[in-house]
């Protein structure tokens, strides 16, 4: 079928999420740092690593951050000592430096060379077609395009902060009400938290793919606009867009459509109806639908 979208413009947008380092074979998940030796250890019950441990079952990382502001919404100020409060800030900052202990030793293994991931990057990165990078993973792309044998330096944007630069940011979302004593753990509050244009992005752009993002309520901020305009009933042809989104297996795939429906009030059909969408799950592997897109990938190369 032909493409509704017009594609001779570059103007693209390629979105990484934690999905997109799974795939390339890295432990990454904040569940698989909880069952590591860095996860610290001996914590007092009720606590707000108590409470985390107790929500170990947690994969996504729109659930930890939630997980986090639940804890910091439900202590009552008049109940909660200062001692408290101190003792769960200085948990918390042994959990944020745990974690990026935890994530430079899990990212020393190789990539999976044949993965989708690489195989998506390598293409975006070779056919230099994509205009904007953002990746909202603590771990470097530098370190993955060596692995696959890319010898110039990427150009992307770390949306929470990175390893490397040691700045990584986590912390509650803003729509959460924190009590007093616990307002350091808005993500927005760390001295870590930086501006960025992805929003500005995503509203010029023609075409936005997303790789491994579970597109979940933490980070509506960042898509709920951008999928509510592209789900108003009658846009142009000119304003439509091709989006692209690869998640691991059907169960992801329905989740993602899930958050869809709540962004855009109920309108996943016009999504469908009204762009070039399509969701590609990477647990089928070299599938058609992959090679249609490294395919398309090829044929718009940025001149």
């Amino acid at each position: 079928m032909q493409s509704i979208i017009n594609h001779s413009d570059s103007n693209r947008v390629l979105i990484i999420g934690n999905g997109f380092d799974l795939d390339l074979g890295w432990n990454t998940r904040f569940s698989d740092f909880m069952k590591s030796k860095y996860w610290p250890k001996n914590v007092h019950s009720g606590s707000i690593l108590h409470h985390l441990e107790r929500c170990r079952d947690l994969t996504d990382w729109f659930d930890l951050e939630y997980q986090i502001g639940v804890y910091a919404s439900s202590m009552s100020t008049r109940g909660d000592s200062k001692l408290s409060q101190s003792i769960n800030r200085e948990y918390f900052e042994k959990m944020v430096s745990g974690f990026k202990q935890y994530l430079l030793e899990a990212t020393t293994e190789p990539i999976k060379l044949e993965s989708v991931a690489s195989k998506v990057l390598s293409a975006v990165l070779q056919n230099l077609n994509f205009s904007s990078i953002y990746s909202f993973n603590y771990t470097s792309l530098d370190n993955i395009g060596r692995y696959l044998g890319l010898r110039h330096k990427i150009i992307y944007e770390h949306v929470h902060g990175s390893l490397q630069e040691d700045n990584i940011v986590i912390g509650a979302p803003e729509d959460m009400d924190l009590n007093e004593g616990y307002k350091f753990l808005y993500k927005t509050f760390n001295e870590y938290y930086t501006s960025n244009t992805l929003i500005h992005d995503l509203r010029d752009a023609r075409e936005v793919v997303f790789f491994g993002h579970s597109l979940g309520p933490t980070d509506y901020h960042y898509f709920q606009e951008f999928f509510k305009a592209q789900c108003v009933a009658g846009i142009s042809r000119k304003e439509a867009k091709k989006i692209t989104i690869f998640t691991y297996d059907d169960a992801s795939r329905i989740a993602i459509l899930s958050q869809l429906r709540k962004m855009n009030e109920k309108r996943t059909n016009l999504l469908y109806s009204q762009n070039d969408f399509k969701i590609i799950m990477t647990s089928k592997g070299d599938s058609p639908e992959l090679k249609t897109f490294l395919t398309h990938l090829e044929q718009t190369t940025k001149l």
